[in-house]
C-alpha cells in the first residue's frame, strides 16, 4: 500500500491506535499496521499524479532506508 493519496477509514485508524508516529514514512507504517487487521482496496483509475524514480537503481537507492526503518513496525 502506497501512502501517496491513500485514504484510511477513521474507525480503522482508531482500532490500531491512530496514525503511526516515530518513523519517517508514517503513511507506509500505518498501512502496514492496518493490513494486519483489514483488507485494502486499490482503485483502478488515476485520481492523482506524482513523481516517481526514473530507474530501478534510483528506486532502490530511495527505498532502502525506508525498508530498513519500516522493518521494525511490521505486524
Amino acid at each position: 500500500m502506497s501512502g501517496s493519496n491513500t485514504v484510511f477509514r477513521r474507525t480503522a485508524l482508531e482500532e490500531i491506535g491512530g496514525f503511526a508516529t516515530g518513523v519517517i514514512t508514517e503513511d507506509m507504517a500505518t498501512g502496514m499496521l492496518l493490513q494486519g487487521k483489514f483488507k485494502s482496496v486499490s482503485v483502478g483509475e488515476v485520481l492523482a499524479v506524482g513523481l516517481a524514480p526514473e530507474s530501478w537503481l534510483d528506486l532502490l537507492k530511495a527505498e532502502r532506508p525506508v525498508v530498513e526503518r519500516e522493518h521494525s513496525v511490521r505486524p
